[in-house]
């Protein structure tokens, strides 16, 4: 019985989740990335339902734009606030996120280098998941985010999103019931 009642209990959430998912009229996709140290932001009219596999133009780690092919695999509706490097709100390292290196052998990942604000602190997925969810420039697009920070404890249902400017991280403020859509990369 208690097997029963903790299915159906996922099941009503993962429906909810998907209900608010569907309500939010996004009409595509930003991808932000970086051309000989000049961000660069652009946006693609991209159906995002789940199941769907979509292609997009993503930055690989020689600096040169990749088309990726990813699949939409679930959504998580989350509050979202901001966060920035600034001593106030991080660790003694505010340049380095949690994640620390991409892959062994590399340097550590430097949020203040990398100087683009698609990349987030989350609790509930791991490392270097790739997220798409609204763009805080512009809401009616989603924009691609890659998990690289934590946030504590009591923050499990949150989703962080890292900023240049302290001023504008507080302008944004705390977002509730917001979708977010995980990407399994295919290829």
């Amino acid at each position: 019985m208690r097997r029963i009642l903790t299915v159906v209990v996922i099941l009503i959430v993962f429906y909810v989740n998907l209900a608010k998912a569907n309500e939010q009229p996004y009409r595509g996709i930003e991808i932000a990335y970086t051309i000989n140290g000049e961000v660069k932001v652009e946006q693609f009219n991209i159906d995002v339902s789940l199941g769907k596999i979509i292609t997009l133009p993503v930055q690989n780690s020689k600096g040169r734009i990749v088309q990726r092919r990813f699949l939409v695999s679930g959504t998580k509706v989350v509050n979202v606030s901001a966060y920035t490097s600034h001593r106030n709100q991080t660790d003694r390292s505010p340049c380095i996120p949690a994640a620390g290196r991409p892959f062994p052998g590399a340097k550590a990942f430097n949020l203040c280098e990398h100087n683009r604000e698609d990349v987030v602190a989350a609790n509930f997925a791991d490392f270097w998941t790739k997220m798409l969810g609204p763009s805080h420039e512009n809401p009616r697009y989603l924009r691609l985010y890659t998990v690289v920070d934590r946030m504590n404890r009591r923050y499990d249902d949150n989703v962080d999103i890292w900023m240049k400017d302290i001023r504008q991280a507080r302008r944004f403020g705390r977002n509730k019931d917001v979708a977010f859509f995980y990407l399994i990369p295919i290829d």
